[in-house]
């Protein structure tokens, strides 16, 4: 097939394939970025902001209980003023829950066991504040025993509140971790590949380099040895046009051989014009020779002549 295209369909035919492989090199690093970008929008996006909301609520309970802890010693001291301090800052650590729970609720779910895990966190928030305002309304009063009771109880709730916060934070930072893994992964196979595709894409450019080099090379040497033995004189050699290939170069020794048989034809003729001429000299010579001759001939027979003709 190659050796019927022209020397410019060979060029065109090259550098389309390298085109090629660079194009198909480009795809695989876009895809390859792509997924990358789509991990890293992930873990930005959804997953760190959860994380910070995730964050937000354990803060607002760890202060939720000290509110707790400040209203109950404020009611062993029996100071009415401390009661109602925790109380106010409870309810201001209550909203602030609630405001990173609905922050939270906002971000897309990464699979369903987070989502899950948010809807029970919910419950257990709610038995806990359920919980807590039996223990609001014990500190209230005077005796001791339903403030002992209702303390406990808040501080299972509020357990329970926070092994379920730890829980959704640890799927977020697990999810977090698996999608780091996986960007880390997609990084170091794109930059395998990407070795591999651009050391054989080199070696096909040197190949298609090589033999296109070489398919110009040869034909091009054949043709100026043939000029140089033609410029020395040498007409009988023929150029090899089985060597050549259906190219320009083909067209170019074809023509090249057509012009030293005509060239040889040419020389042939002269040599033959030459040679008739120098036996038509021969022949004129031979005969001026002859009537060189016969003219001295007659000249001797005329002085004999005068002389006889003296003589009488």
């Amino acid at each position: 097939m190659f050796s019927k295209m022209s020397i410019g369909s060979k060029l065109t035919a090259g550098f389309g394939v390298t085109a090629l492989l660079l194009l198909g090199l480009i795809g695989f690093f876009v895809s390859q970025l792509s997924g990358i970008y789509a991990v890293t929008k992930t873990i930005t996006g959804n997953l760190v902001p959860s994380i910070s909301y995730a964050s937000q609520m354990n803060e607002a309970m760890l202060n939720a209980r000290r509110a707790e802890m400040g209203m109950i010693l404020g009611f062993l001291d029996k100071d009415e003023a401390d009661i109602k301090g925790s109380i106010t800052s409870f309810e201001g650590y209550r909203t602030q829950f609630q405001q990173a729970y609905e922050q939270y609720g906002r971000e897309p779910f990464s699979n369903e066991e987070e989502r899950n895990a948010f809807v029970l966190l919910k419950e257990k928030a709610d038995n806990y504040f359920v919980v807590h305002q039996a223990l609001v309304t014990a500190v209230q009063g005077t005796e001791l025993e339903p403030v002992k009771t209702s303390r406990a109880a808040t501080r299972d709730a509020l357990d329970a509140t926070s092994q379920q916060l730890v829980k959704l934070r640890d799927l977020n930072s697990q999810m977090a971790t698996n999608l780091t893994q996986t960007a880390h992964s997609s990084y170091q196979e794109a930059r395998s590949i990407s070795l591999t595709v651009g050391l054989a894409m080199a070696a096909a450019v040197v190949v298609l380099a090589w033999g296109l080099t070489r398919q110009i090379r040869r034909p091009l040497d054949a043709l100026v040895g043939q000029v140089q033995r033609v410029s020395s004189g040498d007409l009988v050699t023929d150029l090899p046009l089985a060597r050549f290939r259906h190219d320009e170069f083909g067209q170019l020794a074809k023509g090249f051989a057509e012009m030293q048989n005509n060239l040889r034809l040419l020389v042939g003729d002269v040599n033959d014009s030459a040679r008739q001429l120098n036996s038509a000299s021969q022949e004129i010579s031979a005969v001026a020779t002859q009537s060189a001759g016969n003219m001295h001939t007659q000249q001797d027979e005329l002085n004999m002549l005068a002389t006889a003709m003296n003589e009488m």
